[in-house]
């Protein structure tokens, strides 16, 4: 899937990916992240095609941009990411917020991050989200993700819980709302509002 082994923002922001190239790598998925009910599983298989066919998409235009080289400047690699999201945005003209995040997978996303937070060590854990996390602001799906925002990431005890993703799409916090951030074109892709309270 990704062609990338380096992914340097310019802004400052470093990531690491390190999958072969071509290959359709996807996380390991933890036990926990497993439909409870035939219900859950109807709507978690769901949300999996969703994701392959935005991947599907997404990924074949990310070989075109990316070289099956190693090391890019930083310059570079943002120049790169922009052409990649201009390259799906214009790939997928009818893509809407809810394309991914339906109004049942969101439900059953907010299900989770709700027994996380109300857990017993919840406000600790809702606590650290809100440290890292930029404060509420409007968000639309399929633009660039704002420049100089810190990136929150999901604390394991909340990441577990949820469906693995390939190695580009990340789950993230802007605010109270969670999206899925395509990290090779510095894309959000969808986004549930006010996932935690």
């Amino acid at each position: 899937m990704t062609r990338l082994n380096n992914l340097i923002l310019a802004a400052g922001f470093a990531f690491s990916v390190a999958a072969p190239a071509g290959c359709m790598y996807k996380q390991v998925e933890a036990p926990e992240a497993a439909p409870r009910t035939n219900d859950e599983q109807r709507i978690i298989d769901d949300f999996k095609k969703r994701v392959d066919a935005y991947e599907d998409v997404s990924g074949k235009l990310e070989k075109e941009v990316y070289p099956a080289s190693s090391e890019l400047d930083p310059n570079t690699i943002h120049a790169r990411q922009k052409e990649l999201a201009s390259r799906i945005v214009k790939a997928l003209p009818e893509w809407k917020q809810g394309a991914i995040f339906t109004p049942e997978i969101s439900a059953l996303f907010k299900k989770r991050i709700a027994e996380v937070v109300n857990g017993p060590d919840g406000a600790n854990i809702k606590g650290a989200i809100f440290d890292d996390a930029p404060g509420d602001m409007a968000i639309k799906v399929f633009t660039e993700y704002p420049a100089g925002v810190p990136i929150a990431t999901l604390p394991a005890q909340m990441l577990k819980l949820f469906p693995a993703l390939p190695k580009e799409l990340e789950y993230r916090f802007l605010g109270p709302n969670m999206i899925l951030m395509d990290i090779a074109a510095f894309l959000i892709v969808d986004v549930i509002p006010d996932a935690i309270k």
